[in-house]
């Protein structure tokens, strides 16, 4: 088994030209702060690179470290624009439609986005190099737990599982996962899957969709607390997560290593939880924060049970996701290294300070 330090992944990225796909959102923002502090020259690109978007990225400190680009990866002219005259040694393709309520509602804008983004990406740099006759960049796709469908009785899903991704979000993403692989088979692509679960942490924007954050919202809004809401068709789901440091780590860590090229691997997660459960451990966490400012609030966010709201009938929920993280840490040893209870405390304490500073 192959073992890193952090140290030793920062020193693999010194110098390096990293292109960063999906950089203004929750993991490529903290994807794009890992590699500056590594000490990579950081190409930043999104569709919404305006300084007013509420990303990590735009720290005043960060967003001036990095070459920040403007790209549409559902259009190929913007995609080749971005690739042309850019050669990179790494790529780090995080942009998609990641709201698998939005998909429902959009599905065309979603297909184009999840997976002709990769595809049209895949094409540009084949051309590219192919023109050029320059050494292909390293690309790694970041994919989901969701190609799998549900687990059907299984304790967990490995690379070998088939692949049956059952609503629009997951079946796009799944499309892109098969093509990145495909791209390595016919063309020798060096390209690398990586599937995570429930990445959860700081500077996670969406409290529309995303279930931790938007509980953290309720929980912390004014005048008063209120309840985390759980769809109906939520009650009996079970999901991995992860820390948001550690799903950066495994994604650098296979980025630096030649021998995941043309590999899959699932990231193991920090815990497997029911989505309930989850929501009463976020409530208590929320709670025991609370009680070194205000005792009074902190009694009620206790107070709060979960809201059950009706189900979205165009989303196609997954019941049970649970993966097999053994062949990463086998080809890199990759473990986390943030348990779930650390994590949370310092989510919690992130989001109190925010929702605090807006009220």
């Amino acid at each position: 088994m192959v073992t890193a330090t952090l140290s030793d992944i920062d020193g693999d990225y010194r110098g390096k030209k990293v292109l960063v796909t999906g950089a203004f959102g929750f993991v490529g923002s903290h994807l794009c702060k890992r590699l500056v502090h590594a000490r990579a020259q950081v190409t930043a690109a999104d569709i919404n690179v305006c300084e007013d978007r509420a990303s990590l990225i735009n720290d005043e400190q960060l967003r001036s470290r990095v070459d920040v680009v403007a790209v549409d990866m559902a259009s190929v002219a913007s995609v080749r624009e971005l690739v042309t005259g850019r050669p990179f040694d790494v790529i780090f393709h995080l942009a998609a439609c990641s709201v698998v309520e939005q998909a429902a509602e959009r599905p065309y804008d979603a297909i184009q986005l999840n997976t002709m983004g990769l595809v049209h990406l895949l094409e540009m740099l084949r051309i590219t190099g192919q023109d050029s006759g320059a050494r292909l960049p390293t690309l790694v796709l970041s994919s989901t737990d969701k190609v799998y469908g549900d687990l059907n009785g299984n304790p967990s899903c490995n690379e070998q599982s088939p692949l049956q991704g059952l609503g629009v979000y997951d079946a796009a993403k799944l499309a892109a996962d098969v093509f990145a692989q495909a791209y390595h088979r016919a063309f020798r692509y060096p390209a690398v899957v990586i599937r995570l679960c429930n990445v959860f942490g700081p500077c996670d924007f969406n409290t529309d969709y995303r279930v931790i954050p938007r509980a953290l919202r309720r929980l912390f809004e004014r005048p008063e607390p209120k309840p985390p809401i759980l769809y109906a068709n939520a009650v009996e789901h079970q999901r991995d997560y992860l820390y948001i440091d550690d799903a950066a780590t495994a994604l650098l860590m296979v980025g630096a290593n030649p021998a995941c090229q043309g590999e899959v691997f699932n990231v193991s997660a920090a815990c497997c939880w029911k989505t309930p459960d989850l929501l009463n451990e976020v409530v208590n966490c929320a709670a025991r924060l609370e009680e070194r400012f205000d005792q009074d609030r902190a009694m009620l966010i206790r107070q709060n049970s979960l809201t059950i709201y009706p189900e979205n009938p165009a989303v196609i929920a997954i019941k049970r996701q649970h993966l097999d993280g053994g062949k990463i840490e086998q080809a890199t040893g990759f473990r986390p290294a943030v348990t779930f209870a650390e994590g949370l405390d310092r989510t919690v304490e992130y989001y109190r300070d925010y929702f605090s500073r807006r009220w």
